[in-house]
């Protein structure tokens, strides 16, 4: 079957092709809406300053924190060693006991009662 293109036809084509082409042209906006960068740069780069502020001032607290807490281990840390080295010294110059009296006398200082002597 074999459709033949009359001028009728012709126009019922061209009347529906304007159709769409107004209704393409009515609907498309003209100029698309203006986009003022500027203020769009400017508010991402306040964002991001407020939030690095923000982390800045998070890490400077537990920097402060990490601070006094060596302060802390430091004096501790002076405080064992001039006690090790105290006990070392101590240590050095303690002499083996030549007598029963010196070690009985010994034992005794450390709490250890001694045996009565025979």
């Amino acid at each position: 079957m074999k459709i033949e293109m009359t001028n009728s036809r012709w126009a019922y084509a061209g009347v529906l092709v304007l159709a769409v082409a107004f209704i393409l042209y009515s609907a498309w906006p003209a100029k698309p809406p203006a986009v003022d960068t500027t203020v769009l740069i400017a508010e991402a780069t306040a964002k991001v300053e407020a939030q690095f502020k923000k982390d800045i001032a998070e890490k400077e607290v537990a920097i402060n924190d990490y601070r006094s807490r060596l302060a802390v281990s430091e004096a501790k840390y002076k405080t064992l060693a001039a006690r090790y080295n105290e006990l070392q010294k101590g240590k050095d110059s303690v002499v083996k006991p030549t007598t029963n009296t010196e070690l009985r006398e010994r034992f005794t200082a450390l709490g250890f009662a001694p045996l009565p002597i025979k």
